[in-house]
Parts: C-alpha cells; structure tokens; sequence
C-alpha cells in the first residue's frame, strides 16, 4: 500500500525517487534554517525581519520550476 502510494505520488509530480528524495532533504534543510531563524526573530525582532518571507517565495520558485511544472 505504501508503495503504490508512494509510486502514484512520483508519477503526479513527475519525478523519479532521487529529485523527489533529494528536492525534500533540500526543503527540510531550508525549512530547519528558516524555523531557527523564526524562533530568533520572534524573540529579536529587528533580526532576520524578511526571512521567514524571502524563504517562502524562493520554496515556491522552485516548487514551480520542477517535475511536471519545470519550464521546458
């Protein structure tokens, strides 16, 4: 069942085990960055002011670049 799932959930987004493997451990690594940098800005506010943003639209440049949205 896990395997079914997951291999329909490749072929929705159109990509192999390693760009999708690969894409996710990239995300989780900005996403743990970006989580520390929340957690610093919301007890410093003049720290990190855009980052939590400027990490969000750079997920969503590249979440709109990739697999079966990638620019041909």
């Amino acid at each position: 069942m896990v395997f079914k799932k997951s291999k329909e959930h490749l072929e929705n987004v159109c990509m192999d085990y390693y760009e999708h493997f690969c894409l996710s451990m990239y995300f989780s690594g900005n996403l743990l960055i970006g989580s520390m940098r929340a957690f610093v800005h919301a007890w410093v506010p003049c720290w990190y002011g855009s980052s939590t943003t400027d990490l969000v639209n750079h997920i969503k440049i590249i979440i709109n670049n990739v697999g079966c949205l990638k620019t041909k």
